[in-house]
This record gives structure tokens, sequence and C-alpha cells, in this order.
């Protein structure tokens, strides 16, 4: 478990490659803008962070998404968003805490009922308020508020996965603590910039938080497990 905290040279050469590619392959994808408050993209490369995190502990997850995300806003030229560098720093470090754990199942049950029990409360938050707020963010192409019922298939999503993979299944408990990282530093950067930003909270979770959770989610599921799979049968391999 000490392993992890050592900033060795292995960890510094992991911390730098993940990055490096965080950084460039976000920078390749940074153009696909998504209907947002801001200047969030589709964005596949959210898998690296989480896969270092996953591998290698907090610290290289966190400086993954951290400076590959300051990278990647940078050769885009995009700007410097300190709280969304935070926020994808946060997502790896966040998939870190899988080894540190030593991936108990009882820790897993954990992430998937706090996860389950936040996306519904959001859930039924949208559904009670949306109706109430004009608005949430102005100008053309915004997803309306009100037609958002993704936290209950996120959650459903969430739950079938513990349910169909019992047994030790490392590409489903990657894709679940990918999930839960996603949705912890999303929500982050998008609740920090209410008070950095002055936005609103509407705007923070609908604007923001929605569109980049989305995003990064549908990426996690559907990348993430073939990219575990893929680094377990290049271990055997090699005889390790």
């Amino acid at each position: 478990m000490s392993n992890v905290f050592r900033l060795d040279s292995r960890a510094i050469v992991r911390m730098a490659s993940g990055a490096a590619l965080y950084g460039v392959f976000s920078w390749v994808t940074n153009i696909l803008l998504l209907p947002s408050a801001s200047l969030i993209s589709l964005r596949p490369a959210i898998v690296i962070p989480i896969f270092f995190g996953l591998q290698w502990g907090p610290v290289v997850g966190f400086f993954a998404g951290l400076v590959g995300n300051l990278i990647g806003d940078t050769l885009t030229g995009m700007g410097f968003f300190p709280m969304w560098d935070l926020g994808n720093g946060i997502v790896g470090g966040v998939a870190g805490i899988a080894p540190l754990l030593g991936r108990s199942r009882r820790a897993l049950d954990l992430v998937v009922a706090a996860s389950v029990a936040a996306l519904v409360a959001l859930g039924l938050w949208m559904q009670r308020f949306t109706t109430a707020i004009d608005a949430p963010f102005a100008g053309p192409g915004f997803v309306p508020a009100e037609q958002v019922g993704w936290p209950f298939a996120v959650a459903a999503v969430l739950f079938v996965l513990r349910l169909a993979f019992r047994g030790r299944s490392p590409a489903a408990e990657a894709a679940v603590w990918g999930v839960f990282a996603v949705l912890v530093g999303m929500g982050t950067a998008a609740l920090l910039d209410v008070p950095y930003n002055g936005m609103k909270v509407s705007v923070a979770l609908f604007g923001e938080f929605l569109p980049a959770s989305v995003a990064n989610t549908f990426n996690t599921l559907v990348l993430l497990p073939p990219l575990i799979r893929a680094y377990e049968r290049a271990l055997i391999r090699r005889g390790r």
C-alpha cells in the first residue's frame, strides 16, 4: 500500500507518461465541444488518468489528470481553468483509491451504494426543481434541464454492473470505480465554479456537471473495460 505514495523513478515516469498521454489525446478531441455553459468537450482520453490511478495509485492518477488537463487545454489554446484542472486530477486520484483498498468487494459495494444514492438524489432534485428554473443557462443548443433523466440511468448501470459481476471481474470493477471517480471529479469542478466564477448552482449542475459527467461516464463504460483487459493480457504475455 505504501508503494503507491513512493515517488521513485518509476512513479515519476508514470506520472509524466500519464500527463503527456492525457494532454495530447485531450488536445486531439477538444474541438468536439458539447452543448454546455462552458468549454466542455467530448473526451475519450478521460480513461487515461482513471487507468493510471487504478494501476498505480492516487498520486500518479492525480498528477496525470491535473497536469494532463492543463497540457491539453494549453495546446488547444482554451486558456487556464484551475477548477477543471483540479477536477480532472481528482478523477485520477479517486480512481487511485482502489489499489489502496486492495480492490475489496466491501469497498466496491460502498462506492456503488454512495454513487447510486447520490445519483438518485440528484435525479429527484432535477425533477422537483427544473420546472421552476427559467433557462438555467442561456443560449442556443443547450440541453433543456427538464429533459434530463440521466442520473437514474447511470445509477441503474452501476447497480446492474455490480449485480452481474458478483465474482472478481477487474474490468467491471474498474468501470464502477471509473464512473465514481468521474462523478466526484466533475462534481467538484462544477461546484467550485460557483464561488470561483460566480456561477449559479443551477448553471453549474445543468450546464457543466451534466454534460461533463454524461460524456465522461459513457467514455469510461465503453473504453475502460477493454483497456483493462488488454493490459492484463499484456502482463500475462510478459509473464507477470
